[in-house]
């Protein structure tokens, strides 16, 4: 469907090449747009940074927010990888070809 979509669009004149383009690009920010409004409105702000005063500088709070994401990414990939490896046979049950399971 797309590569059909794709063909047609490429016997087109170029200004309806650019349309397409533009639309294309105003949809796709639109929806990135939405997905990081809902994540950001989902998002539970503590006290203690709704009642941050006036001294902490915009530098600060851009540090203080990128580690707590850097944080919350490597508990996030820790948790994975957790999974990954729970899920993954063991070296020991692995069953060569040609080899029964109850010969081990």
């Amino acid at each position: 469907m797309l590569l059909h979509f794709v063909s047609k669009l490429q016997r087109k004149p170029e200004r309806a090449r650019r349309k397409a383009a533009l639309i294309g690009a105003a949809v796709v920010t639109c929806l990135i747009a939405i997905l990081w409004f809902l994540n950001v409105s989902l998002i539970e702000i503590p006290e203690a940074a709704s009642e941050q005063t006036a001294s902490v500088g915009p530098f600060r709070a851009l540090s203080d927010g990128v580690g707590a994401m850097l944080a919350e990414t490597r508990a996030a990939v820790a948790d994975i990888a957790d999974i990954f490896s729970e899920n993954s046979p063991d070296a020991d049950s692995v069953v060569s070809p040609g080899e029964s399971p109850d010969s081990k």
